[in-house]
């Protein structure tokens, strides 16, 4: 059996930073660009997210630390396509990798990470509406019972606060009303957003023939998507009044 052979090596960083003086984290991390330059590293990674301590544009970023390094790649790990437009996010990484001397290497993710907590902040009326730039919604995701992350935050004792990108989580939305005045939830609740198990149902099968209609679901799948949309799943398990 051959001994595999390491041809590459590179770091990634989330550029972190605090709220009331982000610029001392910033700089840090492209300080720390340098240094794994300087190392013999062949690549330096950001990752980009919005409103987090962590950079929260990756183009910007990598034009500064193109211009405090010479040889490293340079890349995103990764920027949430479903926030930008890729006509201008195109623009923007061109300019960088062109003042990188074509370092850039560029990695994307498809969809919105934490949309039901950002929707309303980045966009103008109903974002759920919207032809979004990227990513195809599942029916259980388009007309949702709780929060879909990509990510897990971690126990005490095992990175706590830190995230975990390939697993996810679910943060269901209060049952009702009452419920999310109670606990101070943002989010609207299910019976405001689906009124009853029934009207639930036809939110589903609506969003799935919207699939068949934009030729990304078979017709005879959609029953099956609604079939599949049980909100007493143990996941959910919500009794309206």
């Amino acid at each position: 059996m051959s001994t595999p052979t390491i041809t590459s090596l590179a770091f990634l960083t989330p550029g972190n930073f605090a709220d009331d003086d982000p610029y001392p984290g910033l700089e840090e991390t492209l300080q720390l660009f340098e240094y794994g330059e300087r190392l013999g590293y062949d690549g330096a990674w950001i990752r980009q997210r919005h409103l987090e301590h962590g950079v929260g544009s990756a183009a910007v970023f990598l034009a500064a630390a193109g211009q405090r390094t010479e040889r490293i790649e340079l890349g995103t790990a990764v920027i949430p396509i479903g926030y930008e437009s890729p006509f201008r996010l195109a623009e923007d990484l061109a300019l960088a990798d062109v003042l990188s001397r074509g370092r850039l290497q560029i990695g994307f993710s498809t969809g919105m990470p934490h949309a039901d907590l950002l929707g309303d902040l980045v966009y103008d009326g109903d974002w759920r509406g919207f032809d979004l730039p990227a990513g195809v919604r599942a029916p259980m995701v388009a007309v949702p019972l709780a929060t879909y992350t990509g990510w897990n935050t971690r126990a005490p004792g095992q990175g706590h606060g830190a995230l975990h990108e390939f697993s996810g989580s679910t943060f269901p939305f209060a049952a009702t009303e009452d419920e999310r005045l109670i606990t101070g939830d943002p989010r609207p609740s299910v019976q405001k957003r689906h009124q009853d198990a029934d009207g639930y149902a036809t939110a589903i099968r609506a969003a799935a023939e919207d699939l068949v209609a934009r030729r990304f679901l078979l017709a005879e799948d959609v029953d099956r998507a609604v079939a599949a949309a049980d909100w007493s799943s143990p996941r959910h398990r919500f009794e309206l009044p």
